[in-house]
């Protein structure tokens, strides 16, 4: 069985996720984990899914779903599925857009051994424009993340919240 990594982008319209799906079924590929935003108008998907067929049976396949809706399509073999770390808190952090807000907050996430498991960035304008940035995060023991931020982010006007995830439970 090969595993593989899928990357889908191109303008947002209806049927982008149906088109996607209904050629990795043809290839007989099972979705393991998607991801899929809109950005500003623009829609981008990540995938990883595995089955019978290679790369380049898998990437052909796509292609005429590409071609059909103008869309950009990366297919790369991946390995095994490695050990994920669950995220265990939610920063929220926002303040006046202006440039490397998110440099910031993730070279102080960095420096802390923080991991960033999942990152949502808009930039709202309702009168002045402010830059919001929403991450999964997870916290290793022993890290007082939350004495790093309050030292670090009001200086640069910017204010957060942390708060911790509660466990999902199936």
């Amino acid at each position: 069985m090969a595993r593989l990594a899928v990357a889908v982008m191109g303008q947002d319209r209806p049927g982008i996720v149906a088109a996607v799906t209904v050629a990795l079924e043809g290839q007989e590929c099972s979705l393991e984990d998607v991801s899929t935003s809109i950005l500003r108008g623009y829609f981008a998907m990540m995938l990883i899914c595995h089955g019978p067929g290679g790369k380049a049976d898998v990437a052909a396949q796509l292609e005429s779903v590409a071609r059909r809706l103008g869309l950009l399509v990366d297919v790369w073999e991946v390995g095994e599925a490695a050990a994920s770390q669950e995220p265990d808190h939610r920063l929220t952090v926002y303040g006046p857009d202006r440039l490397g807000i998110v440099r910031q907050v993730a070279s102080l996430l960095a420096r802390e051994n923080v991991n960033i498991c999942d990152m949502t960035c808009r930039l709202v304008e309702q009168g002045s424009a402010m830059y919001v940035v929403n991450m999964e995060i997870r916290i290793p023991a022993g890290v007082r993340l939350e004495a790093a931020l309050q030292a670090e982010l009001p200086p640069l006007g910017l204010r957060h919240a942390l708060h911790a995830l509660e466990s999902d439970v199936l």
